[in-house]
């Protein structure tokens, strides 16, 4: 009889499914603004949410995958919890790119990576492997960061001191989040290193995965560059002189600012 695919693999299908057929669903309910593609919108409106009640889950095992413990708790967590929340955070980024394939080439190539590290941990059977725990952190920090969808969900819907504070607060989580990916990234490799008598001892397939990684890096920065340079559509001229109220002779031509 033939090996039938494993339950995580018709999880991921079935839920890539689902969300495909919902995003229209959302895009013609939902009191999007049309200045931004209501496509767009609702991708990340349903990718932020998804991601908002993965995020304990999604701790968790980012935990998990720095322990490198032998831990009962541990690898029930690992074991239990980490076929389902990889199908589903693999099949948000391909019913994203399904349902909107218009998106930025390094969006395409984010999205199209991280079915790559989804499927390499369907073929190593969900093994604590060094590459399956740097694909793990990268992950599970990266779902904590879901403001960052709902942000760019918004993009266009909320102005004025509301849009600022939004995209300030998205910006810090973004930048905090990759600050820790890359630290977590080195600290699993210098561990390793120390544990397997030297880097250079290191398996040749996390040195791939790694490399595949820092592709998902590169968008990561290409949107922390869109959120520091972002300028809210239209500026009071209290917010210019710092939330007081400017004085007659300010210019009302300083007022406003180029739209995202």
């Amino acid at each position: 009889m033939p090996n039938l695919p494993s339950f995580s693999l018709l999880f991921w299908v079935a839920s890539t499914g689902v969300l495909t057929t919902t995003y229209p669903i959302v895009a013609r309910t939902f009191p999007f603004r049309a200045t931004v593609g209501r496509d767009y919108k609702a991708v990340n409106v349903i990718k932020g949410s998804t991601l908002a009640i993965m995020t304990p889950a999604a701790s968790m095992l980012a935990i998990a995958s720095m322990a490198n413990s032998d831990a009962t708790w541990l690898a029930r967590v690992w074991a239990e919890w980490l076929p389902i929340m990889a199908s589903v955070y693999a099949a948000l980024d391909l019913s994203a790119t399904i349902y909107f394939p218009n998106c930025a080439t390094t969006t395409l190539i984010h999205h199209i990576l991280v079915q790559a590290f989804y499927l390499y941990l369907e073929w190593v059977q969900y093994e604590y492997t060094l590459a399956s725990r740097a694909i793990v952190l990268y992950a599970g920090i990266s779902t904590c960061e879901y403001i960052v969808n709902i942000r760019l969900a918004l993009r266009g819907s909320i102005q004025g001191p509301a849009a600022i504070r939004l995209n300030r607060k998205t910006l810090r989580v973004y930048m905090a989040g990759t600050y820790l990916n890359c630290v977590g990234q080195c600290y699993l490799v210098w561990t390793a290193g120390e544990s397997q008598a030297g880097i250079q001892s290191i398996p040749p397939e996390y040195w791939v995965v790694a490399l595949a990684m820092a592709g998902v890096f590169v968008d990561d920065l290409f949107l922390i560059q869109y959120l520091w340079k972002w300028k809210p559509r239209s500026q009071s001229r209290r917010l210019l002189v710092g939330g007081r109220r400017p004085p007659a002779n300010v210019p009302r031509a300083l007022s406003s600012a180029r739209a995202e």
